[in-house]
């Protein structure tokens, strides 16, 4: 993994990642298979079991938590893709109106307002 990169912390076979969990982190020089106590880079555990709460973007050291999933919640991230679908419909009450949409916002209470007028063609 180089810096700046995400990656993905498996449990593998069991359900959960256990109560204390050792990350260490080797230098590059490490990567020819043998690894030396020079290549260490940095060592943390981090506590994960119900006495802490973990919440997107805390850190453990150079560690950034981005996402994560669990059985209650699925996968949490801040990392939203949404879709919106927006349709105006005018019937004018004479052939002869014409109609100029000038602005469009929208609001929604988890994303707020958002103004969309330079996306009127």
């Amino acid at each position: 993994v180089s810096i700046g990169d995400d990656y993905a912390l498996q449990v593998g076979e069991r359900d959960s990642i256990g109560a204390l969990l050792e990350i260490t982190v080797y230098s590059t020089a490490a990567t020819n298979g043998t690894v030396q106590d020079s290549d260490v880079i940095q060592q943390l555990t981090l506590a994960s079991d119900c006495n802490w709460n973990l919440f997107i973007l805390d850190s453990f050291g150079s560690h950034t938590l981005v996402q994560y999933e669990n059985d209650a919640q699925g996968v949490v991230s801040p990392i939203v893709e949404a879709v919106f679908l927006h349709q105006i419909v005018y019937q004018p009450q004479n052939t002869d109106t014409s109609l100029a949409l000038e602005s469009l916002t929208t609001s929604s209470y988890n994303f707020g307002s958002s103004d969309l007028s330079d996306l009127i063609s």
